[in-house]
């Protein structure tokens, strides 16, 4: 340990005579150090950090599906079925996401929250300050509340009698009896727990085809995924024995609830924290191209070491002391880099990224970060160390009399110029491939005109608005009042704004002559009010839109898009046919024979890069649903008629909220939030990366004009031009160029099938991008290649030839 102590207090007094060199070494360490903690504080907040719940690797979703599209919903009697009827689960919970108005604090507010059954919080394993829900609850008409630790603070001020308070809901009295920790953010962050109240109507078989719960269980201790997945299996095949209707060809299968959650964003979390390692990859390499640079300098010491009886083990230590020196520093840069690159990424980052608020530096970060530093120091300084310590005796004295490390060095420098530079191409093409996506999902034509378009939800209380009648008088009258205002062009309600992920409502349907059975075609299903289609500017392709006499009194109507219309009425004209839809949105709501009197344009409703999916459209006035989204045209900026909505809704209901205002611009921007986010974070690493590939180039090439001063002095005595001398320095950086080139698009090609689920309208091994950065890389080399050239050009021959 002693010695190992004077090793690196010998390495402070060195470092510390070359501070130039010493500051770019830590920099460029700190740089890579830096990039990679943060990314990895990421990737370990959002895939690696286990879920904040009790035995968490035992908590499960169940999905469910026919056709190869598996969903999370379930019928409540399949839910009740599957759950009891498998033996494989020690409890398990159904949920179901809803909102609220909350009245009697302030301004109304929009609250997001769950309905979910009492066993919810005892399967997440999570303590509730209070108590949570019990039978009895459901029993009394569950006219209680379990809130969030987020809405506990932020709307009651974390007072210590809240439990016990009461708090308005949709006009209705609830008791909080209970707040839940900050972590528990399951379904979708809600402000609230209600008890769900499923009747024996819910439950019975006439309610196997609606799907809206969604199922967590528990698994029993000593059964993992594939026996659950295998139980899971039996009973689908039960059940479609059993009720061949609803349920024939479905597919139940369970998954981690962990995995669920991640499953959309971890393919990009990987792909930029291999990016952001392979910067630190070219990090390491220019330090050690530094290290090995400044090894020429210390020839005679390392002579005089040797000759004095310093094994190569001990002066091999000696150079790793130094290197784990600026290791240590680096870290230490690193390690606050870090912290504020890690504020960006969080603050950078789309909302469809899980659990990312979460995202904190903790012992698992700093763990890595150390490792990776002492890594990475051994890695980048034992080539120099081995390097200048390797040859006989005899020749590291006659390397020392030249002042260089001998052509051994000088061909290792070269070789990791060209490690560089394919690492580099690597991931060029990398984001260069996510640049030309993200330019491609964005000129997608989404079927709508986005432009000059305000959104916001609304939704009337049942305990206020308990008919038909009520709800779409007044959901009509906000409309029509909204498309007479100043500003305004033209307004609509929907059921299923487009881009709305959230939003998932779909029917099988007959057509005259056909039975409902498990067969039966299927489309997604939206409610609009006639100026729907003029507000978004979707295009009318046949027929006609709804008008004013498609109310609840006229006959029963839909227009459906152009895919229902390939799919399902190929070669014939649908308008005018007829069809049947299996399920009824609301009570009351009209469900008999509808014809079809209109086709309307496709909409990108799930998002830019997936395909129309087949959609009916259903007038509003004959399925009046209680909760809509408010579209509204206007003239001038999108955002400005707010108030103007606000007013109008206030002389109608005082109690009712605007909720999530938003314009359809930023719902097409955040559509494409995580794929920009990617090719941003992507696109920056492959800067620095070339940036350091480049300054590696011109580092090799200024340390071959030094060693080769003499060299060019005798070529310039003897009659050569300045520009063959160039000439010659140049072939040297292009030669290094091309094996990097070569190395690097081999490396490409292999990478790039990692990338294939990231990418969207241009292949993993799209030519032109390939040649575009094979073009840039040359020129930026060359570029770098230029300035030694031409300082090599300007030698004083003389001067040269004196030179010892």
């Amino acid at each position: 340990m002693s010695s190992f102590l004077q090793d690196v207090r010998y390495a402070l007094r060195m470092l510390g005579r070359q501070p130039a060199f010493t500051i770019v070494a830590v920099l460029t360490l700190a740089l890579g150090i830096g990039g990679t903690t943060a990314v990895f504080t990421l990737v370990n907040g959002v895939l690696l950090r286990p879920l904040p719940y009790g035995d968490p690797d035992r908590l499960v979703l169940l999905l469910n599906g026919r056709n190869g599209r598996l969903s999370t919903a379930f019928s409540p009697p399949n839910y009740r079925d599957v759950t009891g009827g498998s033996g494989v689960f020690a409890d398990s919970a159904a949920f179901n996401p809803t909102t609220a108005n909350l009245t009697g604090q302030g301004d109304p507010q929009r609250l997001a929250g769950a309905d979910v059954t009492p066993t919810f919080f005892s399967v997440l394993g999570v303590p509730i300050l209070g108590r949570a829900f019990t039978q009895s609850d459901v029993a009394a008409g569950g006219q209680v509340l379990v809130i969030s630790d987020g809405f506990w603070r932020r709307q009651l001020g974390a007072r210590a009698d809240a439990i016990g308070s009461a708090i308005r809901l949709d006009g209705k009295p609830y008791t909080v009896i209970g707040i839940a920790p900050p972590d528990v953010t399951l379904p979708n962050r809600p402000d609230y727990w209600r008890p769900l109240m499923l009747t024996p109507e819910n439950l019975s078989d006439a309610q196997r085809g609606a799907q809206w719960l969604g199922v967590v269980a528990r698994l029993k201790p000593g059964v993992d995924l594939r026996a659950a997945a295998d139980a899971m299996a039996v009973v689908a095949n039960r059940l479609s024995r059993d009720y061949p209707l609803t349920n024939r060809d479905r597919v139940i299968s369970l998954t981690l609830l962990h995995d669920r959650i991640v499953h959309d964003v971890r393919p990009a979390l990987l792909v930029v924290l291999a990016a952001v390692a392979l910067v630190l990859l070219i990090g390491c390499v220019n330090v050690a191209n530094l290290l090995l640079a400044r090894a020429c300098g210390r020839t005679r010491e390392v002579a005089v070491r040797a000759a004095l009886g310093a094994s190569r083990a001990r002066l091999v230590r000696q150079f790793l002391a130094e290197t784990l020196v600026l290791g240590g520093a680096g870290c230490a840069g690193g390690l606050a880099l870090a912290y504020w690159a890690t504020r960006a990424l969080v603050a950078l980052g789309p909302e469809s990224i899980p659990r990312l608020s979460a995202v904190t530096m903790d012992a698992r970060v700093f763990i890595f970060a150390v490792t990776i530093t002492v890594a990475t120091s051994v890695m980048f300084g034992l080539v120099p160390a081995l390097t200048a310590t390797g040859g006989a005796f005899a020749r590291l004295i006659t390397s020392a009399a030249r002042g260089s490390i001998g052509p051994a060095g000088s061909r290792v420098r070269k070789a990791l110029v060209v490690c560089e530079m394919s690492l580099a191409v690597v991931l060029l093409i990398a984001a260069g491939l996510l640049m030309r996506s993200y330019r491609s999902i964005s000129a997608v034509d989404p079927g709508f005109s986005p432009d000059h378009v305000l959104t916001f939800n609304l939704a009337l209380p049942e305990a206020k608005y308990a008919t038909t009648i009520a709800v779409h008088d007044l959901i009509s009258t906000y409309v029509r009042r909204l498309g007479g205002s100043p500003g305004v062009e033209r307004a609509a309600a929907v059921v299923g704004l487009p881009l709305e992920n959230d939003f998932n409502i779909s029917s099988s349907f007959t057509r005259p002559g056909e039975a409902d059975s498990a067969d039966s075609p299927s489309a997604g299903v939206r409610v609009v009010t006639p100026d729907y289609f003029r507000t978004l500017r979707i295009p009318l392709i046949a027929g006609r839109l709804f008008d004013a006499h498609d109310d609840e009194r006229g006959a029963e109507v839909v227009l459906i898009n152009q895919e229902a219309a390939r799919r399902f009425w190929a070669n014939q004209n649908p308008v005018g046919q007829q069809l049947r839809l299996s399920v009824n949105l609301i009570e009351g709501g009209r469900n008999g024979q509808k014809t079809i009197v209109g086709v309307v344009g496709d909409v990108k409703y799930g998002g830019l890069d997936l395909g129309a999916p087949p959609e009916i459209y259903l007038p509003y006035a004959q399925q009046p649903l209680e909760s809509v989204t408010i579209a509204i045209r206007t003239r001038a900026e999108a955002l400005s008629i707010v108030p103007t909505a606000r007013v109008a809704l206030a002389a109608l209901d005082r109690e009712l909220p605007l909720a999530q205002i938003r314009t359809m611009d930023d719902l097409v921007s955040r559509s494409t939030a995580q794929r920009r986010f990617t090719m941003l974070v992507l696109g920056l690493f492959a800067i620095v990366a070339v940036a350091l590939a480049s300054v590696g180039v011109y580092g090799v090439l200024a340390y071959l004009v030094t060693n080769r001063t003499q060299e060019i002095g005798v070529r310039l005595a003897l009659g050569a031009a300045g520009g063959d001398v160039v000439r010659l320095f140049l072939r040297e950086g292009a030669v290094l160029t091309s094996l990097g080139l070569v190395a690097g698009l081999a490396g490409a090609l292999a990478a790039a099938r990692g990338l294939r689920t990231l990418l969207f309208g241009v292949s993993a091994t799209d030519p032109a991008t390939f040649a575009g950065v094979a073009v840039l890389l040359v020129i930026i080399a060359l570029a770098a290649s230029y300035v030694p050239a031409r300082r090599a050009a300007r030698v004083e021959p003389m001067q040269a030839l004196r030179m010892d």
